[in-house]
């Protein structure tokens, strides 16, 4: 991306808390890591339970609950894929998402860590509304989480859903009543989900959101692995 462009799209990231960015990766790295993750999916197969372990000792591999069989695989994520794919590594580190987040944030930045989220069909999968940054609290907020998409994803297909101008807004909580649900509460989810955007675009684009953003996503409707 020439400056020009670089420019355009910080602008639309810092007022609206997201910006969707087209070919993030070349054909080449989209091919390989569809292929790994084929592979991935072709593994989970053989398994009834979550399996494999990632450095810190988390389960590398999960699967839905109750909707996964070896007929039809419903892994829903791979934590730390950059652990055990030197295609997923060096990809992390050289694709044009991560220039314009260079160019955002300003050279020095850190991967906090890495994963990828599957929506297979019938797997049943949807995220409900709630931030990032509860999850990995910091001394400022200068996070952005990176969604490369690795097939076209389509409004039948569960996309991701933001809440434009959210990243300057509160800090919502994910406790109720003593535990910690992860989301954020109904109410806020629906008022949310009235000014919603959804992120939909070819395999190879990316979104890049802040830390702050309020978004989630509805289970794939589709017969076609997302």
């Amino acid at each position: 991306m020439n400056e020009k462009q670089l420019k355009k799209y910080s602008s639309e990231f810092n007022r609206q808390g997201f910006v969707m960015l087209e070919d993030a990766l070349n054909k080449h790295q989209l091919a390989a890591m569809q292929k790994q993750l084929d592979m991935w999916i072709d593994d989970s197969r053989k398994h009834k339970n979550n399996f494999g372990k990632t450095i810190d000792g988390r389960p590398r591999f999960d699967l839905e609950p109750d909707s996964h069989s070896s007929i039809n695989p419903a892994l829903r994520r791979i934590s730390s894929p950059i652990e055990i794919s030197d295609d997923y590594l060096s990809i992390t580190r050289d694709n044009k998402a991560l220039d314009l987040v260079a160019h955002i944030f300003g050279p020095n930045i850190k991967l906090v860590n890495t994963k990828v989220n599957l929506k297979l069909p019938g797997s049943g999968t949807m995220v409900k509304y709630h931030q990032d940054f509860p999850f990995e609290p910091h001394s400022n907020d200068d996070l952005v989480t990176t969604l490369y998409f690795l097939d076209d994803v389509t409004l039948e297909n569960g996309p991701l859903e933001v809440v434009p101008g959210t990243h300057k807004k509160e800090i919502y909580s994910l406790w109720h009543k003593g535990v910690f649900t992860g989301a954020v509460e109904e109410k806020v989810e629906q008022i949310a989900q009235k000014s919603a955007i959804k992120c939909i675009g070819k395999a190879g684009s990316a979104c890049l959101m802040h830390t702050r953003v309020l978004h989630g996503s509805l289970p794939n409707k589709t017969d076609k692995p997302r």
